[in-house]
């Protein structure tokens, strides 16, 4: 997949990066392999320089050349740019029922290759923004974090999600996140159905993450103009996110009776709710 784009013809941003990273899934996720060929025999008339410097326009290129290619038209003759204001990545990055952070379509079990996995997190770190004198992406935290401990989370309304955050961004030490990023880890409680979020989901919750910083709940950096990065107000965690709201240790010692060193252990290896089953 090295061969799709030359990145050194385009500055090497969180942006660009990351819509390539973004293109690489889909090319291997399509399914229209004569489609695949003809974009690796063209790489840079497919994908000029301008489609990696907006979040979402690799999705929106990509469908409007498969597009073309499938009704005999020239995809080639295709010069259609994206409207700015799409700048935020969850409002446009729709891939379907595929579940980007488990690697596999929502309802399904992942198949997981220990060896790719391992390989993707020692791969050479890409820039998002610089802490400490290290260039690190907020995917690249999570999916470090994620080796170490399952970090779902399940909220049953919108109204949950800034308890839900506030307790994930904490347990990723509290390092800025993009909404994308953060979204991965949260389910909703759907009538029963426990569900990724979709597009449909995000009228009702990117106005509340937007107000959160304003309500002194998150606060937010921005990098640039198009990288909106979340964080608590504080680094010391003030609470685990448990029947839809955040509990002090001690609140979640005395509702679920477990001994405070056999629930500090399970909080260290699992989830909350994993952690507050008796059955565990």
């Amino acid at each position: 997949m090295k061969g799709i784009v030359k990145m050194e013809k385009i500055k090497k941003t969180w942006v660009s990066v990351g819509e390539k990273e973004n293109l690489i899934e889909l090319l291997k996720r399509c399914e229209n392999k004569q489609f695949v060929k003809f974009v690796k025999e063209h790489p840079m008339e497919c994908f000029p320089p301008i489609y990696f410097q907006h979040f979402s326009w690799i999705k929106m290129r990509f469908d409007d050349l498969k597009y073309d290619f499938e009704n005999d038209n020239d995809p080639l003759l295709n010069v259609k740019t994206y409207p700015e204001y799409y700048n935020e990545e969850e409002d446009l990055l729709d891939f379907g029922d595929f579940d980007l952070s488990r690697g596999c379509n929502v309802g399904e079990e992942p198949q997981i290759n220990t060896n790719d996995q391992k390989s993707f997190i020692q791969k050479e770190r890409q820039q998002s923004y610089i802490r400490n004198n290290h260039k690190v992406t907020p995917y690249e935290i999570i999916q470090e974090k994620q080796n170490n401990k399952n970090l779902d989370l399940v909220i049953n309304n919108y109204h949950e999600i800034i308890p839900a955050l506030k307790c994930l961004l904490w347990s990723l030490d509290n390092e800025p996140q993009t909404t994308k990023s953060l979204y991965f880890y949260i389910k909703i409680n759907d009538n029963g159905n426990i569900r990724s979020f979709v597009k449909e989901d995000y009228e009702f919750l990117n106005p509340i993450i937007k107000d959160a910083p304003k309500n002194g709940f998150l606060e937010l950096e921005k990098p640039s103009k198009d990288v909106f990065l979340y964080k608590n107000n504080t680094d010391t965690r003030q609470g685990y996110f448990y029947d839809g709201k955040l509990m002090s240790f001690s609140e979640l010692v005395k509702t679920s009776g477990i001994p405070k060193s056999t629930l500090s252990d399970r909080l260290k290896r699992m989830t909350v709710q994993k952690a507050m089953d008796k059955q565990v």
